[in-house]
């Protein structure tokens, strides 16, 4: 296509990319296809060249509010023709946004007609359908650990294959929560109503009349055919039960009752679900009665029949309350107006809110805002994925420990019944169990150079790993793995034709970094005969020149890659801890 002006995009040691065809409305603009768009890797210096025959010609850029940050600049919303070259993305640090990985809508305006195009950025070490892979996995992940919590809490323990929703979590822990409360002032209201007190005159014989007043009398004076037969009016009191606190009442309970029925049936979908599972896994004979998931399976069968004890007994209190008499001649619309009883009365109101609870459709889980950042440099990404896949290996069957506290394990449901996964903090800990292992995970934990009485120090300039296990036994500190997050290809972490930075940073995290707690407990004093770090690793995404040449001393590199079989890694990961704990049972014999 020709046009009246000129763009193209550099990168640093890439050759120009001029943008020769442009898409004239946004519709357009969507069917072009990645052959005709120029393409940018991530956090690569990025300029382009925007020239015109027509000097009032503008350019807007997606691109310019997320990473073009410099002070000379700091307000630029368009781009006007030149004859510089303008540098969009720098790396160094006065450019505090990054090229994240996308589609960036580009607009020319060439008098008032529009040209579109885009600019796509792809990631560096990873593809494109990986880098996706990683951010969806990430959020989904972090959803749910969320929704693991959840599980934990109502006593569940179904698999990733089988996951109840979310929303008969919410009502299990609602039920499991509220039951004996709701027992309480149920049976009070169903014993002992709200009623108000009315009047009622009818003609006994006088010996039996208890009481006579103004209405009696007045009710005689025209009944001669009473005071004949020697009868007389007498009143007595009568409770009637059509108020407004009670019509409020029929109306919550009705609420109450259409909602837990329809979760009774959901609840027993998934029974039937469990059990189909369990008759399964018991096919195989020789196997299944040391199969890890076949007594899970079995333990949520047991968790889900009580649940559906307990359901069955508030549905059959709210059918026995609705059969009633009285309740069934009052309206049974939501009334108009509110009841101070309701509110006052603390049976009335422990109702109430069951009811408000019972309607919530769903536990809403969001994430801290503060993980926008990850989305915005791959590297970080990355890291964070990698975390969570540290803490799915250590769980997994082939490990089998159990997370204690930490994170987003510790966290708390809001008043709104909202679960916000917190932000990754530096120094944040996982702590993991296994019959008498612990395994702490820190999180991106800066080391001392100073207090030799923390648990690691050191006297180097590397000191802040994203990742270390720390291990106990028997109560007792054995040993720490270092890991750290590569965003690179392998040549550039360990390379055997030269040094390079990445080399000595693993080095020095492997010989000095020193514990004088190591081993305190069986060997009290002789902290220097042991080395707090057993082993460091370097993680890095799969790369088309990663090239493996052998493993320095102590050292493992470690290749970890979203949406690629990570058996190898769970396996390397086993055979690291199993390291550990060997160790420890060696000096142990000694001791």
């Amino acid at each position: 296509m020709d046009v009246p002006f000129k763009l193209e995009f550099k990168q640093h040691n890439e050759k120009p990319q001029e943008v020769v065809k442009f898409a004239r409305n946004e519709d357009e603009l969507f069917k072009l296809n990645d052959s005709e768009i120029p393409v940018a890797k991530e956090n690569i210096n990025l300029c382009l060249s925007f020239s015109s025959t027509n000097l009032d010609d503008r350019m807007y850029f997606d691109l310019l509010d997320i990473v073009f940050k410099d002070e000379l600049h700091e307000d630029l919303s368009f781009i006007s023709p030149s004859d510089e070259p303008l540098q969009i993305y720098d790396s160094n640090d006065k450019y505090t946004g990054a090229l994240i990985p996308g589609y960036y809508k580009v607009i020319v305006v060439h008098e008032n007609q529009n040209y579109y195009t885009w600019l796509k950025i792809i990631p560096k070490q990873v593809t494109t359908e990986q880098w996706i892979v990683m951010r969806e996995e990430v959020e989904a992940e972090l959803t749910g650990l969320a929704r693991d919590i959840l599980y934990k809490r109502t006593g569940t323990h179904l698999n990733d294959d089988s996951p109840l929703p979310l929303n008969l979590i919410n009502k299990i822990e609602l039920i499991n929560s509220s039951f004996n409360k709701w027992r309480i002032a149920f049976e009070h209201v169903f014993k002992n109503p709200c009623y108000r007190l009315k009047k009622a005159y009818k003609k006994v014989d006088k010996s039996k009349a208890r009481l006579l007043d103004q209405v009696s009398l007045r009710k005689m004076s025209f009944d001669s055919q009473a005071n004949g037969k020697g009868q007389v009016y007498s009143s007595e009191n009568i409770c009637l039960y059509d108020t407004l606190e009670n019509r409020w009442l029929k109306f919550y309970i009705s609420g109450i009752f259409k909602q837990l029925t329809s979760l009774f049936k959901e609840l027993d979908h998934f029974l039937l679900e469990i059990e189909a599972a369990i008759k399964k896994k018991m096919k195989y004979k020789n196997t299944y009665m040391h199969d890890l998931q076949y007594h899970k399976l079995l333990s949520t069968k047991e968790d889900l029949q009580l649940h559906r004890f307990k359901l069955t007994s508030i549905i059959n209190d709210c059918n026995k309350f609705l059969n009633m008499g009285w309740v069934k001649e009052l309206d049974g619309l939501r009334p108009l107006q509110n009841s101070m009883v309701v509110q006052t009365d603390p049976n009335y109101r422990t109702i109430f809110k069951f009811y408000k609870d019972v309607m919530v459709k769903n536990y809403e889980i969001s994430l801290s805002p503060e993980y926008t950042y990850y989305w915005k440099r791959t590297d970080q990404l990355y890291e964070i994925w990698g975390f969570i896949q540290f803490i799915k290996a250590f769980t997994s069957e082939e490990l089998g420990y159990q997370i204690q506290k930490g994170w987003v394990y510790s966290a708390s449901i809001s008043n709104e019944r909202v679960f916000v996964v917190p932000f990754l903090k530096q120094g944040t800990t996982i702590e993991l169990i296994k019959d008498d292992i612990q395994v702490n995970l820190v999180y991106d934990a800066t080391i001392t150079k100073t207090d030799v009485s923390q648990l690691l120090y050191t006297d180097m300039s590397a000191n802040r790993p994203d990742l270390r296990l720390d291990f106990y036994k028997e109560g007792e500190y054995i040993n720490s793995i270092i890991i750290d997050f590569k965003y690179r290809p392998l040549k550039n972490i360990w390379n055997n034709k030269y040094r390079t930075d990445v080399m000595d940073q693993l080095t020095m995290y492997r010989d000095n970094l020193h514990s004088q707690q190591v081993f305190s407990k069986s060997f009290p004093g002789n902290w220097r005969s042991f080395r707090a770090v057993l082993e460091v690793w370097a993680i890095y995404p799969q790369h088309k020149l990663n090239e493996k040449n052998g493993e320095p001393r102590q050292i493992r590199l470690v290749e970890l890659t979203p949406k690629v079989e990570q058996n190898l890694f769970i396996k390397t990961l086993k055979d690291s801890v199993d390291n550990v704990i060997r160790t420890w049972n060696t000096f142990k014999k000694i001791q």
